[in-house]
């Protein structure tokens, strides 16, 4: 093969190279390389030679057949005459001589024998002639029986993988069935357990001493940065153990976030009202309250904590601001 055919794909033949290649040459070679044909073209291809294939072997039979049952006649006939001339051996004579006035003499038997030695030996060529081709035919029929055989497994083939396909996709699908209700059954029971922390939450909070927690502490000092601060008094609910440490985790809270405190530890103070937060905010004059009184609500909150106002205070000056802690409602 020369450099210029294996760079075109195609052959060269010998003493040829640099010939200029027939573009149909190349066609055909492109039309002959299956693994450029569709699975479709080639499937078609597949089923058409089989059915062909069947067509011829089904026509070499019926040919075999009919040799076979000629054959058999002919070597019956053969066997007739040979047993006919065994018996009667023909006496022949030929014609008169009318020249001479003599008589031919009858064939010797000598002749008759050679005769039905020859039909003899023709007899056995037949029958030597019947058993080819009836081995022929065997072979053939076997032949014929090994495709049928053969495009029967692939049938039966063609249908087991029909059916595991089947069965993939049928597990596929409840597979993805399963794993969207396990996914929603997930989303249920994460909802009904947050749902279950946020009461047990609220239980506590409303049973257990109040507390402000780390996250709560860096909400407020984080809303009250950069703010007006000033003087805070902290009064807790009068001889309440609940309050006084609610009050004093509060002040610490206050100074911690600038505040000047008054008193270092809650103040007593009594009450008869009690608001549902347990906690208010109050100054000497609501109307005109100093500016950190802004500054506390908005830290209050920035936790959460609903805190109403309250005129009745015991802070005596004009800029403190107290903070009264009572029982929960």
């Amino acid at each position: 093969m020369s450099v210029a055919g294996r760079m075109k794909g195609t052959l060269v033949p010998p003493g040829q190279s640099g010939r200029h290649v027939d573009p149909n040459d190349v066609h055909a070679i492109s039309i002959m390389n299956l693994q450029s044909w569709s699975g479709h073209a080639l499937h078609a291809v597949n089923a058409t030679a089989t059915v062909i294939g069947l067509i011829a072997a089904a026509v070499v039979l019926i040919c075999l057949c009919l040799i076979y049952l000629s054959g058999a006649e002919l070597t019956g006939r053969i066997k007739a005459k040979s047993e006919a001339l065994r018996a009667n051996p023909p006496v022949m004579f030929a014609k008169e001589n009318h020249s001479n006035g003599e008589m031919a003499v009858p064939p010797s038997p000598e002749a008759s024998s050679s005769r039905i030695s020859q039909l003899e030996k023709d007899l056995t060529a037949a029958r030597r002639t019947e058993e080819a081709w009836s081995s022929k035919l065997s072979q053939l029929q076997g032949k014929l029986t090994d495709v049928q055989h053969s495009e029967e497994a692939k049938a039966s083939r063609v249908s087991q993988l029909e059916g595991e396909l089947a069965k993939t996709r049928q597990s596929e699908q409840q597979k993805t069935s399963r794993l969207s209700e396990l996914e929603s059954e997930l989303k249920t029971t994460r909802r009904s357990a947050d749902q279950a922390q946020a009461q047990a939450r609220r239980f506590e909070s409303e049973q257990g001493p109040r507390v402000i927690t780390p996250e709560q502490r860096a909400q407020f000092l984080e809303a009250v940065r950069g703010l007006s601060t000033g003087k805070i008094l902290v009064s807790a609910f009068f001889e309440n153990k609940e309050t006084h440490e609610f009050g004093a985790d509060l002040l610490t809270l206050l100074k911690e976030a600038g505040f000047d405190a008054v008193e270092r530890a809650p103040v007593n103070f009594f009450t008869t009202s009690r608001p549902s937060g347990g906690i208010r905010i109050g100054c000497q004059d609501i109307a005109h309250a100093p500016a950190h009184f802004a500054t506390v609500r908005k830290g209050f909150e920035a936790i959460g904590l609903n805190v109403p106002n309250t005129s009745i205070v015991n802070a005596e000056e004009d800029d403190v601001v107290e903070i009264q802690i009572t029982p929960k409602q």
